[in-house]
Parts: C-alpha cells; sequence; structure tokens
C-alpha cells in the first residue's frame, strides 16, 4: 500500500519538478494523487476537489471548491491511485502523466498493485513527463496545456473561453485555432478594423460604403465614420421648421445639414432624390471629414444654380458616393483645394464650367465614375484639370468633354497621377496633356502617354455610349473596351450600377465605369 503523502511527494519531484522548487509552472492534481494534492496545494481546504483539465481550465492546479455536475470531470485519486478509498494504485502510476489524464476517463478495469512509494516515484521518473504543465510550455499549434497534453482549443471544454483567457484579441476558436471574428461574432473588430474578414477570420479595414451601412467608409484609414453623426436631407420634405436631421424630421438643404458639422467634425450625410435636383452650391471647409451619400437607390442630382463650383471643398475631406452633378455653368462642378476627396460611382456630367478641379496640394481619388459631356468649345474647359495637385483615375470615364485646349485631362504646376483601367477621349483629340501620368490598361486619345497595354484612340465615337448628349455614357454591348482592363487585388468589387466586377487578381475586365 503506497502512503498518500509519500506519493504525493514522490510524485510531485518525480513527474513536476516545479514541486520541488524549480518554480515552472502550478501542479495539475490530476497528474497527481488527486484530493490529496489540493489538500496539501490548499491547506486552507478552500479548494478541496480535483477535477480534470478540460473541466474546468480557470483552474490550473486543477483544485476547485464545488465540484461539477458531469461524472467524468472528478479525479480524486489522481494519477497514481484507484477509485473508492484511494488505497491501492492503479497502473496509472507507472505510466505517464499524459497517459493517465486523456481527454476520456482512464480506464481502471485492471490494475496492479505496486510496493512501495520509491517503486512508483522509480518508475515515474524514468519515464518522466511526456506533456506539459503549463501553457507556455505549448507551441502555436496547440496552444494550450490541459491534462498534462498541448492541445488546440478545438478540444478544450469551452473553446471560446479558453481563446478569450490566452489572447483577449483572438477570442474565437474555428477549426482548432483561435482568431479574431466570424460572421457569428465581429465584437472585437472595431476602429480602423471594423470589418471581419470571414475567410482569413481577420478585422480589416473598410474598402466599401456598403461595409458600413449606418454610416460610410473612411477610406483614409479603413474606419466607419460615426453613427451618431448622420444627417439626413430631403429637398421634399413638408416640414423644413422642425427638421433636425433624423429620418423623420430631415433636413430640406444640405447647406442645412452641413451646418450642424461643427470644425473638425465628422459626419455622414443621407441625401435623397427629390424631383428637382438640389439648387444650391455646397462647401466643406476646415478640418471637417464628411461623406455625401444617397439616402435611398435613387442618386440624388446636384446643381449649383449658377453660383460657382456645386461642391467646394476647402482643406477637408470628402467622400461622395453615388451622387449626380449636373448644370454647373460658370466653374468646375466640383472643386478641392488643399483637400482630399473620393468620389466613387459618381457621374459628372452637362457642366459647363467643366468637371473636376484639384489644386493647392489636393490629392484626388476618382473611381467607377463618369465625367462626360462637360465644358463648351468656346472656353478652355475641362474633364479633369489638376494643377499641383495628385490623382489616381481606376475604371472611370471621362468622354466627349469639350474645350478649346485639352479637355478630357490637363496637368500644371507639376501636377502628377495615374490612370489604368479608364476611357479617356474628348470630342476634338488628343485631349491630355499631362506629363506626369502614369497610364496602363486603358484606352486614350492622346499618344506617348502609355505602354503596350495601352490603345490609342483616334476619335471619339457617340456611338460607344447609350446616349453622351444626354450623359448617358453606359457602354453598349460589344464594344472594343470589354477585354482591355485587368482586374487586380483592391479594385472595386462593382461598377457604376453596382453589378459584380471579377474579384479574381489579373482577371480581364471591362474599361471604364460600366459593364455592359
Amino acid at each position: 500500500m503506497i502512503h498518500v503523502g509519500g506519493l504525493v511527494g514522490g510524485l510531485l519531484c518525480g513527474w513536476l519538478l516545479a514541486a520541488c522548487g524549480d518554480d515552472e509552472g502550478p501542479v495539475h492534481c490530476a497528474d497527481v494523487a488527486g484530493d490529496a494534492t489540493c489538500a496539501e496545494l490548499h491547506p486552507d481546504g478552500s479548494r478541496p476537489y480535483c477535477v480534470r483539465g478540460w473541466c474546468d481550465v480557470s483552474a490550473r492546479d486543477g483544485c476547485v471548491a464545488v465540484l461539477p455536475d458531469d461524472p467524468d470531470c472528478p479525479a480524486p485519486c489522481g494519477a497514481g491511485e484507484t477509485g473508492g478509498g484511494c488505497g491501492e494504485t492503479s497502473s496509472a502510476a507507472t505510466t505517464s502523466p499524459t497517459d493517465a489524464t486523456a481527454t476520456s476517463p482512464p480506464d481502471t478495469s485492471a490494475t496492479t498493485s505496486v510496493d512501495s512509494s520509491e517503486s512508483a516515484a522509480a518508475d515515474s521518473s524514468s519515464t518522466g513527463p511526456t506533456g506539459c504543465v503549463e501553457d507556455r510550455e505549448c507551441d502555436a499549434a496547440t496552444p494550450f496545456c490541459a491534462m498534462g497534453a498541448c492541445v488546440p482549443c478545438s478540444q478544450l471544454r469551452e473553446p471560446d473561453a479558453g481563446c478569450a483567457g490566452l489572447d483577449p484579441d483572438r477570442p474565437l476558436c474555428i477549426d482548432d485555432a483561435c482568431v479574431q471574428c466570424s460572421d457569428r461574432d465581429t465584437t472585437v473588430c472595431t476602429g480602423t478594423v471594423p470589418i471581419c474578414d470571414v475567410e482569413t477570420h481577420t478585422c480589416i479595414g473598410c474598402t466599401q460604403h456598403e461595409q458600413c451601412p449606418a454610416s460610410a467608409c473612411q477610406f483614409a484609414d479603413g474606419s466607419c465614420l460615426p453613427e451618431d453623426r448622420v444627417f439626413h436631407v430631403d429637398g421634399d420634405a413638408a416640414d423644413c421648421a422642425g427638421a433636425d436631421g433624423s429620418e423623420a424630421a430631415p433636413f430640406c438643404t444640405i447647406a442645412a445639414a452641413l451646418a450642424g458639422v461643427g470644425p473638425a467634425g465628422r459626419a455622414t450625410l443621407r441625401i435623397a432624390a427629390t424631383a428637382l435636383p438640389y439648387l444650391e452650391p455646397v462647401a466643406i471647409g476646415g478640418d471637417r471629414i464628411v461623406a455625401l451619400v444617397p439616402w435611398s437607390d435613387a442618386s440624388p442630382v446636384l446643381d449649383s444654380a449658377g453660383v460657382g463650383s456645386t461642391l467646394t471643398v476647402d482643406g477637408a475631406t470628402v467622400y461622395v458616393w453615388r451622387v449626380r452633378f449636373e448644370g454647373s455653368g460658370q466653374a468646375p462642378a466640383i472643386t478641392l483645394t488643399d483637400a482630399r476627396g473620393w468620389i466613387d460611382r459618381t457621374v459628372v456630367v452637362l457642366n459647363d464650367g467643366g468637371g473636376i478641379r484639384v489644386d493647392q496640394g489636393a490629392e484626388l481619388h476618382l473611381r467607377n465614375g463618369v465625367i462626360g459631356a462637360n465644358g463648351t468649345g468656346l472656353a478652355a474647359r475641362v474633364g479633369l484639370d489638376a494643377d499641383a495637385a495628385t490623382f489616381e483615375v481606376l475604371y472611370t470615364t471621362i468622354a466627349g468633354n469639350d474645350g478649346t485646349g485639352p479637355a478630357s485631362l490637363r496637368c500644371t504646376g507639376g501636377a502628377n497621377g495615374s490612370i489604368r483601367n479608364s476611357i479617356v477621349v474628348g470630342l476634338d483629340p488628343p485631349s491630355l496633356q499631362c506629363a506626369g501620368v502614369e497610364t496602363s490598361t486603358s484606352a486614350i486619345d492622346t499618344e506617348g502617354l502609355g505602354g503596350a497595354d495601352v490603345l490609342v484612340l483616334p476619335a471619339f465615337v457617340a456611338g460607344w455610349f447609350a446616349d453622351p448628349a444626354g450623359g448617358d455614357f453606359h457602354l453598349v454591348p460589344e464594344t472594343q473596351f470589354e477585354a482591355l482592363g485587368v482586374w487586380e487585388d483592391g479594385d472595386p468589387v462593382v461598377d457604376l450600377d453596382g453589378d459584380p466586377r471579377p474579384m479574381r487578381d489579373g482577371a480581364v475586365d471591362v474599361l471604364g465605369a460600366d459593364r455592359p
């Protein structure tokens, strides 16, 4: 017969050197003598019961105050003795702790008596531990120490709880690994990484406004704009006097909504499509960050009513999505001065004053958009006019613009940028004048601004588009633009109308804003 105190001492020193002064980590009672080990580890009697490791991962030594209901959890005798009064040892005394405390309860139907505690200690010492004592001994693939063995999170009784305890930033257990998020839980995804990539189970920044349905995506850092700073605008609303910007009481003008965005404020303006265009110039200045997006599926139409640009952004950041700018006669429809702008799925057409002007260090990202039929042959109007600024033109149609000079693109003051997967052709080719532009996989009407993957067009053809004179630059089927684009990772996943793009790196795609 083995004396309990001798077994505990022998096994603690034979199997778990930490108990003999090495302080490598906590002893687990199920690896030693069960309740007797808990009595020695907790002499005050606060945690007298021993349970197997998978029953309560928070009890690192396996000792608990109250036994759980699961009949397989208790390990009163530990690895070295039989049940009942724990007076005789089992064959577990001569096996490793890993074998004796496997996930399923050990088979004690056949037992072998051991003559002395010294024999048990000698046998266990010669065998040595084959598992672990604490989590830090385990590797990344199996980071949890349970019942003397390193296991993945899926083998824990409460997998998510185990992951949360190991790393609060990766609190979910999926396919044997601790991950950040899933389609069932995105709680940890906040700030500049508010979106869960359900394929990699990682939190990422937003790249589409649709990913922030309560506000809009702030592409500059990947965060969603504040959900509590959303103002609604409806020019057809009946009660303008009682407006507060809510859905129930929207503002009647865009200017009224902007008045609620303080200096350095961030806000989203949801603008309803109305029977007539919004006839007001919109000015956004200071350090504000503002998104102009539609309230419904229909795009609102903005017009300056003949007073300067329809949208003027000075020093601020603006996000424009699915808005139509039409009718500006005295100045470009949009002007960015020392500002940043992301203009997506937006149509800028039929503005005699020109399309978009960026100057004084402004930064423009123009994607899935149309700049068409702007300007007049009687004045120096330009579709995209860049002066000491930078620009990105991606999947955009700049076509049918007219002017006395380069009517599609003009660069001055060292302006530079890129054109890719786009169509750029004016009424009077050549219509591009920009030494600092890099052009690829596009169709343009100017020689010398691109390599072998750029198609040079001899002239503008109205028949390429549905109704260019009316501002409709949707492509008709079977044009030469249908197999010249190349979709790359990070490109827009839909076109001007929301039709899907290939979404496969290197896939052939259609040039311009529209996929017929």
